[in-house]
């Protein structure tokens, strides 16, 4: 298990839409995401810890390149001590790994045999 992470909102979507949000669950003792990505999926979940990110300066600067959901899942991931984050998106993993983040990446193969293909 994983102590800690931070998410945007793809994961949450696509494991919420195919059933398996429990695995967050089971990989993460505490899951993180920003405000704005539990708008983005749109429902609540109690074992999400939702978290107000407090530099927007950097939520700015990153919002120059990514968008929302990603700029803050990374800056809430940075004002937490660096924490690993759960992001899809290329670029917006590139521009973790330059800032010294932890990428996790949510493996199209495992969502591929949890749905059956």
């Amino acid at each position: 298990m994983i102590d800690q992470a931070v998410t945007n909102s793809t994961c949450l979507i696509v494991l919420d839409r195919i059933g398996h949000l429990d695995l967050l669950r089971q990989v993460f003792a505490k899951l993180y995401a920003p405000p704005v990505v539990q708008t983005e999926v749109g429902i609540q979940l109690e074992w999400l810890i939702i978290k107000p990110v407090q530099d927007i300066k950097i939520v700015s600067a990153l919002k120059t390149q990514l968008d929302e959901g990603e700029s803050y899942a990374i800056a809430l991931a940075m004002e937490l001590g660096d924490l690993p984050t759960i992001l899809d998106d290329k670029k917006a993993r590139r521009i973790a790994k330059q800032l010294d983040l932890q990428v996790i990446i949510i493996s199209s193969r495992i969502l591929s045999h949890l749905c059956g293909r």
